[in-house]
């Protein structure tokens, strides 16, 4: 479901994709399902509000199971996103002491909605999925595209603090 009005218009043209999984999500659903359903729940709503607040969107689900897809009209909101997202995982107190780690990846390129107005299709989220796959739990990986188009020094200042 789309972050926002039902009506939103997902962007198009050079935009920033953020990917999320869950890393080893499946032992955890195997070994506690109320528990595991509890943490998605919380995983989905801290994710939405660092999406909302870096103004993405939230297209339509696309099967990624425990994963979520954001877009983004400049790479800048994406990265304070991901960042944002990043420690808000990290802060929290997670049920039964479970470790909740979330692999993230961006990408920059040009991209439009499918014919249904709600998806994405095409070469630039199958390559923000294929980072995504080479990415530890709790890391944030940006394909070279995305890193020179954020590259500027006030980016960096703002987003890359440690």
């Amino acid at each position: 479901m789309a972050v926002g009005p039902a009506d939103t218009v997902l962007p198009s043209g050079t935009i920033t994709f953020l990917l999320t999984d869950v890393a080893g999500s499946t032992p955890l659903w195997e070994k506690d399902e109320a528990a595991m359903a509890t943490a998605m729940a919380r995983h989905n709503d801290l994710l939405r509000r660092a999406i909302v607040r870096h103004q993405g969107v939230h297209p339509l689900e696309q099967g990624e199971g425990d994963s979520m897809v954001a877009v983004f009209a400049r790479p800048h909101d994406a990265i304070g996103a991901a960042l944002a997202a990043q420690r808000s995982l990290r802060a929290e107190r997670w049920p039964d002491g479970m470790a909740l780690t979330v692999r993230m990846a961006l990408h920059t390129g040009e991209a439009r909605p499918g014919a249904d107005g709600r998806t994405y299709q095409g070469t630039v989220i199958i390559r923000c999925a294929r980072l995504r796959a080479l990415a530890h739990g709790g890391q944030v990986l940006l394909s070279s595209t995305t890193a020179a188009l954020a590259a500027d020094s006030s980016i960096r200042q703002r987003y890359l603090q440690v």
